[in-house]
């Protein structure tokens, strides 16, 4: 009723699935009425009389994907139909019967159940169709991804929460860094992502944006205020920043950068308005963006690279947060095949 006043009226389309599998539960546990567990109790059917159970009868759907369900309507005819009839042990029973179970109290909504079946489903084919060894290795790779990551964060944070002086470190790259993990956060949010790989990219982000205030001061202004309710955050270049010369090399190497980037960002946005299919105004923003940042994306270490050349050192660096993030990036590649995820952060994967 909710979709239909927000979208108009919708048709209510029966679909069918070919596979029914009915289970006997092979079990001679001597139940009481009230003493079953859920979610179990509901299958188990008491007589009102003799007290005993009748024998426990599981339509098992476990099994049936989305994919394989198709729409049906007066025109169809034929339709394939195979029945399954086996026993089931009673702590696979168990098992089917909490997975298939779902809580009464929806406090959620039905749009995080849908995004719950799509992510059952995903893990089912992995289970169904992939090769053992493979599935394996890709739990390895995960496990592993997250270790390096988390030491990755670990390390980044206490560089920086260490950090006394600013010389050597260019503070334009962080700003540009916090633009870019926003970026790339909102594109994955719009498109079908593994809750792991957005999860990982937001604290990314917190972490950026944590060092704005590490990297400058800032200030809230409660005289002037953001469309009259907000204090204005103000942002000043810290002393050890404004007194070395790293701030003439970094706001050299932006300048200098500016001259290439903005003039490749409109070509490519011509690009993608033209010859790339999107969704929608807000879809076309965040691929071009996201885009634009996987092609030229590399030019935004130059900055950086200027300094160190100018510096002539590069004692200055988090060099342990560097290496972890350096390892990961060979475990990126073997994680992008094995997870769902767009195919654009896919390539930016292997781009790193």
């Amino acid at each position: 009723l909710q979709r239909a006043e927000d979208f108009g009226p919708v048709e209510v389309i029966s679909h069918w699935h070919p596979n029914l599998t009915i289970n006997m539960v092979d079990d001679h546990t001597p139940w009481v009425k009230g003493s079953v567990p859920p979610p179990l109790d509901q299958y188990v059917k008491f007589d009102a009389l003799s007290g005993d159970y009748f024998p426990i009868l599981y339509f098992n759907d476990y099994w049936n994907l989305q994919r394989d369900y198709f729409p049906i309507n007066e025109s169809v005819r034929r339709l394939p139909f195979r029945l399954s009839f086996c026993p089931l042990s009673l702590w696979r029973w168990q098992l089917y019967a909490a997975q298939s179970s779902r809580s009464p109290w929806n406090f959620l909504g039905e749009d995080l159940y849908e995004q719950s079946d799509e992510e059952q489903d995903s893990v089912k084919v992995a289970l169904l169709e992939t090769n053992p060894y493979l599935l394996a290795l890709t739990i390895v790779v995960s496990i592993v991804h997250s270790v390096f990551e988390f030491l990755a964060f670990k390390n980044d944070i206490q560089f920086w929460n260490s950090r006394q002086s600013l010389e050597g470190l260019s503070v334009r790259s962080v700003f540009f860094g916090v633009f870019q993990s926003l970026v790339v956060l909102l594109y994955i949010l719009d498109n079908e992502t593994n809750v792991v790989v957005q999860l990982s990219v937001l604290v990314g982000l917190l972490i950026d944006l944590w060092k704005i205030t590490k990297v400058m001061d800032v200030r809230l202004d409660r005289e002037q205020r953001v469309a009259g309710l907000l204090p204005r955050p103000r942002f000043t270049d810290k002393s050890t920043y404004v007194e070395s010369s790293t701030k003439v090399y970094d706001d050299m190497a932006f300048r200098y950068l500016s001259w290439i980037l903005f003039p490749l960002l409109g070509c490519y946005a011509v690009y993608s308005l033209l010859y790339l299919e999107h969704k929608g105004w807000y879809s076309w923003v965040l691929s071009m963006l996201y885009g634009f940042l996987l092609t030229f994306g590399f030019i935004t270490m130059t900055p950086q690279l200027f300094i160190n050349y100018k510096l002539q050192s590069v004692a200055h660096l988090p060099w342990r947060m560097l290496t972890y993030k350096a390892l990961n990036t060979f475990i990126d590649d073997l994680f992008a095949f094995v997870i769902k995820m767009p195919m654009m952060y896919r390539i930016g994967c292997l781009r790193d």
